[in-house]
């Protein structure tokens, strides 16, 4: 799929074209099947991003929440003086190095990772007998059951990258490093919009799981370099970490 097409279907479905470039894109929309299918691909993928940004959100505000100190009778002036000086020798005697040092990698890859939501094949539990072979993998997946995926997806000749994308991350999942990265690279090489950077994402957090840092490094720069916005942002911030 060509770098021009993935663009024109991102600028659409974030509502970045203009009146003509909008109507010109839906009229070739609504005679090529293959487009929409693509587009629907694009958007559960922005929807999946708008997840994983709430869910972010909703623990950092969970984990800042403060409660405020209960105010105290006023103390004399000179024992104030006192505690303010004794905090900062602490600060500077004691505590200074513990500022200095950087979380670990393994440290890091517990605090940004988590398995990509199912956006590509929501199921429903009650329809399990009626389902074909990868949307019981999908499922698998759902549960957290990943070696059940696995075995499943492993079953089909050929896989769409998006489904090569879930197989992936049950790999990273049972700690299958080798495959794992091998999926994500395909998927990434492929050009499918809607996994072509999640795929890097998760290659920089597999680095890290492998205490890899450079190589994490080099591909959080990459993400900041070419990505969209979302995982420019968040290659910043876990760069900013290392």
């Amino acid at each position: 799929m060509k770098l021009e097409h993935t663009d024109l279907i991102d600028r659409y479905c974030r509502g970045e074209l203009d009146a003509l470039e909008k109507a010109a894109f839906e009229e070739k929309m609504a005679q090529d099947a293959d487009l929409q299918n693509e587009v629907r691909t694009h958007q559960d993928m922005l929807g999946g991003m708008q997840y994983f940004f709430n869910s972010e959100l909703k623990s950092k505000l969970s984990q800042s929440d403060i409660v405020p100190p209960v105010r105290k009778p006023k103390r004399r002036f000179l024992y104030t003086w006192f505690a303010i000086a004794a905090s900062i020798s602490l600060f500077f005697g004691l505590g200074y190095s513990l500022f200095k040092q950087k979380p670990s990698a393994e440290a890091l890859y517990q605090a940004y990772y988590q398995p990509y939501p199912n956006i590509i094949d929501p199921v429903e539990r009650s329809g399990e007998t009626s389902m074909d072979a990868l949307s019981k993998a999908m499922l698998a997946y759902e549960k957290e059951d990943y070696q059940q995926a696995i075995a499943i997806f492993e079953q089909e000749t050929s896989l769409h990258s998006s489904y090569k994308f879930y197989q992936a991350i049950a790999y990273l999942e049972t700690q299958n490093y080798d495959k794992s990265q091998q999926l994500l690279q395909e998927v990434h090489q492929s050009g499918d919009s809607a996994y072509r950077w999640p795929s890097l994402w998760y290659q920089a957090l597999l680095n890290l799981a492998q205490k890899n840092e450079l190589k994490a490094e080099e591909i959080l720069q990459q993400l900041i370099e070419e990505g969209d916005d979302y995982y420019q942002e968040k290659a910043k911030e876990l760069l900013r970490e290392l």
